[in-house]
């Protein structure tokens, strides 16, 4: 925090003169340090040369720091000062500083800084994401300082947010729902508590909400032993790769069928599958932050194509077919053929 201190008008050697001080002030607890000091002074009139100090001298006669060497030239000149510290009551906000000659001549000022005991706390937060638009975000702070500060929560998509979501004027622990976010996306978090001593902000933290999933899932075609599906997938991020997964009839494992390809359409041909059976398929969104709600879609596949062949001069269905394999007769179990330029079950025996 600067502090100013308007002018303050004085005598040095009979002369009146005047100065501006500047630097910095900060406070702790009672304890209120002063930093790069630099005092700036003219005499109204001519004044030649002084080699002697000043000293800045706080509540009469204590002196907190000596500088040697000060030089006049043409009445005016300045002098930059260490670093000094005093301590003051829980209330007070301003005192009297002065900066004084060896030769006991001083130019006076006044201080300002905040009034109270202590700063608040270091604030928590901890986010984290369950779906494709919320992440929830526990956050609090056990003491707001003395005078009592605030707490505040702020999220952005950069490690510096300053968007602010909350405010708290009390001490507890909450949870914010950020809703509306979009899928498979980082956000950044933090929380900063502060009172007129100081600030105390918790670290940045970032949560990636889950993927989007899929628009709609629709069957195309359906085979004795295949399927032929569309999926739209829905818009998302780019924090994380994503994935498309599928599972058949809702046992054994998610098999991933595709890799970025959320905002597009996809057709899949999927099986085998027995003929003359009722099978679900579902497909669903995947990153190492989570996973989407799955899609699914539900049919029946036909029987084969059945053949007839003349058996006595009359047609009778074919119950067994045979073909060589490696020199000798075997019973062919599946026999595929080209429909619609797509390879289809003609025959299972």
């Amino acid at each position: 925090m600067a502090f100013f201190s308007n002018e303050r008008v004085g005598t040095w050697s009979g002369t009146a003169m005047y100065g501006t001080l500047s630097g910095n002030v900060s406070r702790s607890g009672n304890t209120v340090t002063l930093s790069s000091l630099s005092c700036t002074f003219k005499a109204t009139s001519a004044y030649g040369s002084d080699n002697n100090f000043w000293s800045a001298i706080y509540n009469g006669d204590s002196q907190l720091v000596r500088s040697y060497g000060l030089s006049m030239s043409s009445g005016s000149g300045s002098k930059s000062y260490s670093n000094c510290s005093f301590t003051v009551g829980a209330s007070d906000t301003a005192h009297s500083l002065k900066f004084k000659t060896s030769d006991g001549y001083t130019v006076n000022f006044t201080v300002y800084f905040p009034a109270g005991t202590s700063t608040p706390s270091t604030p928590t937060c901890s986010p984290s994401a369950n779906s494709a638009t919320l992440v929830n975000i526990g956050w609090g702070c056990s003491n707001l300082g003395n005078p009592a500060g605030s707490v505040s929560l702020y999220n952005g998509t950069t490690n510096d947010p300053t968007n602010l979501l909350q405010t708290k004027t009390v001490v507890g622990s909450w949870t914010f729902g950020n809703d509306q976010r979009t899928p498979n996306t980082e956000y950044f978090y933090k929380s900063v508590a502060t009172n007129s001593i100081g600030t105390k902000s918790s670290n940045v933290v970032s949560a990636i909400t889950y993927p989007a999933g899929l628009t709609s899932l629709t069957v195309d075609s359906v085979t004795s032993d295949s399927v032929t599906v569309t999926a739209v997938y829905a818009a998302s991020g780019n924090a994380l790769t994503t994935n498309a997964t599928c599972r058949i009839n809702g046992s054994g494992t998610w098999d991933n069928i595709d890799t970025d390809m959320q905002g597009t359409t996809q057709t899949y041909t999927l099986g085998p599958f027995l003929p003359e059976t009722t099978n679900t398929v579902e497909i669903r969104v995947e990153t190492t932050a989570g996973t989407s709600s799955a899609a699914s879609v539900t049919f029946t596949t036909p029987p084969p194509v059945k053949f007839y062949g003349s058996v006595n001069d009359q047609s009778e269905l074919v119950k067994k077919m045979y073909g060589p394999v490696n020199g000798e007769a075997k019973v062919i179990k599946k026999l595929y053929g080209s429909v619609n330029g797509e390879a289809t079950l003609l025959y299972q025996g």
